[in-house]
Formats: C-alpha cells, structure tokens, sequence
C-alpha cells in the first residue's frame, strides 16, 4: 500500500492535481519529514496500546491519508497528508519489531522471524513496484488507480495481518478488472 505513493508522489503533485514541480518536490521533502517523524510516533503508539492495535491504527490511517491524497488537490491539504504517508514505511519498523517481540519469546527465533519479515517487505516493495508501474501504464497514467488499489490492500491487510499476500492478490484483480473495463470501452 506504500509503494504507488513513493514511487509516483512529485509527478502526481506536480502535473496530475495541478501543480507545478515545485510544489512536487516540497511534498518529497515533506514525505521526508513523516519518514523522520514515524518511527517515534508509531514506536510511542506501539509501546502505549501494543503492537497489533498500533498497527492496526496505523494500517487505518494510511488508508484515509492515500484515498484523501488520491481525491484532495489543494496545496495544503497535498503537503499534510504527503508528511502522513511519508510516516508509514519506516514507521512501520518499530510496529514490526514490537509485534515479533510480543509473539516470539525466544531470541534466536525472533532473529529469524525479522529477519523473514525484513526480506518479505523488500520484496513486496520490490514487486509492488513493478506491478505499480505496469498499471500505471496500462491505465494511461491514472495515478488514482494504484492509489485506489494501494487502499484497498491496506484494507485487506488491516483485516487479517497474516493474509499481506492476499491484499497484494487482491489489488492486482482489482487493477485487472478496472484496467480490462477501460480496454474494452476504448475499443467501443
């Protein structure tokens, strides 16, 4: 759910809302802010309510912040929320972290556990990317849709933690079904 924001952030500020890219870089920088900003703040959470709830919360809220950033064009609004998205992807570590903690009690199978996590991540993030990138080609450049489809796995996930593949199945047969609507009423 992170990844069609960072990768499609500036030219989406930039041209798609209106903007020039100036402000498309200011919303890179504020991203940045939320990346200093989210490990505390969801590490605070975490400890204060437990790892599932905060990072349940925290699924929650990407999800309002990418469907708002998706629908809100004002400057203003396109900054705040670029610092909200930009809390997630690293903020999402510590989250992590204290949930293997909470359920491996055992140090060695903890290492191992992260060590899981760390590289499902990466890769995740590394296919998201590519399959991203391919519907926004096939949508002619919709940023919308990978952002529709990036909540929709953020959904997914929140339901069910242990279901992330599903939530990625799930954006791809939305995106599928989405882009073969549009293929067929372009040939009409």
């Amino acid at each position: 759910g992170v990844v069609p924001v960072m990768m499609f952030m500036v030219d989406y500020v930039g041209h798609a809302a209106g903007h020039d890219s100036g402000l498309g870089g200011v919303a890179w920088v504020a991203y940045g802010v939320g990346a200093m900003l989210g490990p505390v703040l969801y590490g605070l959470a975490s400890d204060r309510w437990g790892a599932r709830s905060a990072i349940r919360a925290a699924l929650a809220l990407q999800v309002l912040a990418v469907l708002a950033f998706s629908l809100d064009h004002q400057p203003a609004s396109l900054i705040a929320l670029a610092v909200a998205l930009g809390s997630f992807p690293v903020g999402v570590v510590p989250l992590a972290l204290n949930r293997v903690h909470e359920l491996v009690p055992d140090a060695h199978a903890r290492q191992a556990m992260w060590s899981r996590a760390t590289v499902s991540f990466a890769l995740a993030q590394a296919v998201g990317g590519y399959l991203y990138s391919a519907v926004y080609a096939l949508s002619g450049g919709q940023h919308q849709l990978s952002f529709w489809i990036a909540a929709v796995a953020l959904v997914v996930a929140n339901a069910e933690l242990r279901f992330l593949w599903l939530a990625l199945a799930t954006a791809v047969l939305v995106a599928v079904v989405v882009l073969a609507r549009r293929q067929m009423q372009q040939e009409r």
